[in-house]
Parts: structure tokens; C-alpha cells; sequence
């Protein structure tokens, strides 16, 4: 008896890997997120308002300055003489 012939095809993905181009997004969103620090802003701004739901996203905003996506701390240099 013979065995049946094995044909292997190799099946290439066109543009990567599944969800790649996604990832890619993402990443650049959250740079430029960290870069602007646009969060912070925008929801210090929004908690200064009497709108609904103010006093979550101003605390909201101050957890993502504390995660990098706020105000940049500056150092202080001393100047000895």
C-alpha cells in the first residue's frame, strides 16, 4: 500500500503578523500622547468645569501625570561657589 503524497505549501500573510499594523498605531498614539502631555491637560481643564463626572476625570488626569503622561518634573541645579 502506498502512502499518500504530502505537498507542502508554504502560505505567506500579506502585512505581517495578525493585529500588527494595530500595535503599530497604538504605539504611536501613546507617544504621542506622552509626548504632548495631552491627558493631563485636557482633563485638568475638563475637572475645572462644573460638568458632570469633573471631579473623576480631574483625578483621572492626575493619575496619568503621575504615569508620564503630565507635567515633566524639573530639576533644580545648585550652584556652588
Amino acid at each position: 500500500m502506498r502512502k499518500p503524497k504530502v505537498v507542502k505549501c508554504s502560505m505567506k500573510r500579506i502585512g505581517g503578523r495578525r493585529g500588527e499594523r494595530l500595535r503599530r498605531w497604538a504605539s504611536k498614539a501613546n507617544s504621542f500622547l506622552k509626548k504632548t502631555k495631552l491627558l493631563s491637560r485636557v482633563g485638568k481643564l475638563y475637572g475645572m468645569t462644573p460638568l458632570p463626572a469633573s471631579g473623576l476625570v480631574s483625578k483621572a488626569a492626575r493619575l496619568a501625570g503621575t504615569m508620564g503622561y503630565g507635567r515633566r518634573k524639573t530639576r533644580v541645579r545648585r550652584v556652588r561657589y
